[in-house]
Protein backbone atom coordinates (compact mmCIF):
# COMPACT_ATOMS: atom_id res chain seq x y z
CA UNK A 1 0.00 0.00 0.00
CA UNK A 2 2.53 2.38 0.82
CA UNK A 3 4.53 1.58 -2.58
CA UNK A 4 0.89 2.58 -4.14
CA UNK A 5 0.34 5.68 -2.34
CA UNK A 6 4.28 6.84 -3.41
CA UNK A 7 3.65 6.37 -7.09
CA UNK A 8 0.77 8.67 -7.24
CA UNK A 9 3.10 11.20 -5.41
CA UNK A 10 5.48 11.35 -7.78
CA UNK A 11 3.82 13.85 -10.69
CA UNK A 12 3.14 15.48 -7.05
CA UNK A 13 7.15 16.60 -6.89
CA UNK A 14 6.66 18.18 -10.39
CA UNK A 15 6.09 21.81 -10.66
CA UNK A 16 2.07 22.72 -10.88
CA UNK A 17 2.52 23.87 -14.72
CA UNK A 18 3.88 20.35 -15.33
CA UNK A 19 1.56 18.39 -12.95
CA UNK A 20 -1.24 20.51 -15.06
CA UNK A 21 -0.05 19.62 -18.95
CA UNK A 22 0.53 15.80 -17.47
CA UNK A 23 -3.37 15.88 -16.30
CA UNK A 24 -4.44 17.95 -19.84
CA UNK A 25 -2.33 14.77 -21.61
CA UNK A 26 -4.63 12.31 -19.72
CA UNK A 27 -1.40 11.26 -17.84
CA UNK A 28 -2.18 10.10 -14.28
CA UNK A 29 -0.18 7.27 -12.78
CA UNK A 30 3.50 7.33 -13.44
CA UNK A 31 5.03 4.46 -15.20
CA UNK A 32 7.73 2.07 -13.02
CA UNK A 33 10.85 3.71 -14.40
CA UNK A 34 9.02 7.17 -13.89
CA UNK A 35 8.51 6.37 -9.74
CA UNK A 36 12.11 5.06 -9.85
CA UNK A 37 14.00 7.85 -11.59
CA UNK A 38 11.87 11.35 -10.79
CA UNK A 39 11.99 12.12 -7.22
CA UNK A 40 16.36 10.59 -7.79
CA UNK A 41 16.82 13.51 -10.71
CA UNK A 42 14.88 15.97 -9.09
CA UNK A 43 17.54 16.02 -6.41
CA UNK A 44 20.09 16.57 -8.73
CA UNK A 45 21.53 13.12 -9.12
CA UNK A 46 22.35 11.00 -11.29
CA UNK A 47 20.28 7.75 -13.11
CA UNK A 48 21.20 4.99 -15.13
CA UNK A 49 17.62 4.30 -16.22
CA UNK A 50 17.04 1.24 -18.79
CA UNK A 51 13.60 -0.05 -19.15
CA UNK A 52 11.68 -1.39 -22.25
CA UNK A 53 10.78 0.63 -25.24
CA UNK A 54 7.47 2.53 -24.36
CA UNK A 55 7.77 2.29 -20.63
CA UNK A 56 7.99 5.66 -20.41
CA UNK A 57 12.03 6.41 -20.05
CA UNK A 58 11.91 9.63 -22.18
CA UNK A 59 9.64 11.25 -19.63
CA UNK A 60 11.11 10.34 -16.95
CA UNK A 61 14.02 12.73 -17.60
CA UNK A 62 12.40 15.22 -19.19
CA UNK A 63 9.86 16.05 -16.64
CA UNK A 64 11.93 17.33 -13.95
CA UNK A 65 14.38 19.07 -16.28
CA UNK A 66 10.64 21.08 -17.60
CA UNK A 67 9.92 21.17 -13.74
CA UNK A 68 12.52 22.57 -12.79
CA UNK A 69 12.53 25.39 -15.35
CA UNK A 70 9.68 26.28 -14.27
CA UNK A 71 10.56 26.40 -10.54
CA UNK A 72 14.41 26.91 -10.37
CA UNK A 73 14.69 27.57 -6.88
CA UNK A 74 12.64 25.01 -6.03
CA UNK A 75 15.26 22.26 -6.58
CA UNK A 76 18.90 24.54 -5.48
Amino acid sequence: MLEEESEADVFELLAKPVRRTLAELGFTEPTLPQTMAIPTLLSGKNVLLIAPTGSGKTEAVLLPIFSNRKNPKAYK
